[in-house]
């Protein structure tokens, strides 16, 4: 009798044993799916996040809206349009009102589907006087020009009818009105492209790495003015990834 009840106590101890080591396996699992989810969301966006770039249109009854470009870091959301010109949308807003703050917009050279074009250049207006920023969301850029900023991961996600491109912002420079290397989007060679990169990156503020880019780089450039010294611009370079 004595021997039986021991089998059974020892049993009892085996079924616990069991019972806590599987409750173990699963916190485990439950914190590893945890801390994966959480760094798939902080690298990664949720398209069902950002509005569709049609409901824009209707919402802001603008069919010149064609992209939504955020940088995270530096927490600019803008709604990007595109006409036949790069004079409009200097004086007119979302809404197609005349406005001194404008919209971002790129350049009327570039395709209507923008992922296969080598340069994408986009624009928009800055502010001198800061109280007014808000309204000027490419004034957050200037945060760019604090190295310890610069350096950080300034990814670019612009949003499109068809899909999601990602960029990473390379280098920041400041140019005169009389600089316009990033304005000639299109090269006819490749020796004129590699060419038109190494006048790009010349003069950079910052540049990551060995401040070269490559031949095969698709790139995007934002401009906006700049008021140190008075009339130039700044200029933001990133390649896609």
């Amino acid at each position: 009798m004595a021997k039986k009840r021991r089998r059974k106590k020892y049993r009892l101890k085996k079924w616990v044993k069991k019972t806590l080591f599987a409750i173990f396996i699963l916190i485990i699992l439950v914190i590893v799916i945890k801390v994966l989810v959480n760094k798939y969301l902080n690298n990664h966006h949720d398209d069902k996040v950002i509005t569709d770039i049609s409901v824009l249109r209707k919402q802001y009854d603008n069919t010149d809206i064609v992209a939504r470009i955020m940088i995270d870091n530096i927490k600019l959301d803008a709604i990007v349009t595109k006409t036949t010109n790069n004079d409009y949308y200097l004086e007119h807003d979302i809404y197609k009102n005349k406005s001194l703050t404008g919209n971002p917009f790129i350049d009327y050279r570039n395709s209507s589907d923008i992922a296969h074009d080598k340069q994408v250049n986009i624009y928009s207006h800055n502010v001198e006087n800061k109280e007014y920023s808000d309204y000027y969301p490419f004034s957050k850029l200037e945060s760019l020009l604090d190295k310890d900023i610069f350096n950080k991961n300034n990814e670019i996600f612009i949003y499109t009818d068809n899909r999601i491109l990602k960029y990473e912002i390379y280098a920041v420079k400041i140019i005169t009105e009389n600089e316009n290397e990033h304005m000639r989007i299109k090269t006819n060679s490749i020796d004129e492209w590699t060419e038109h990169l190494d006048r790009l990156l010349a003069n950079t503020k910052y540049c990551l790495g060995d401040c070269k880019l490559d031949s095969n780089d698709d790139l995007l450039i934002l401009q906006t003015c700049y008021y140190d010294p008075e009339e130039t611009y700044m200029i933001v370079i990133a390649k896609k990834v």
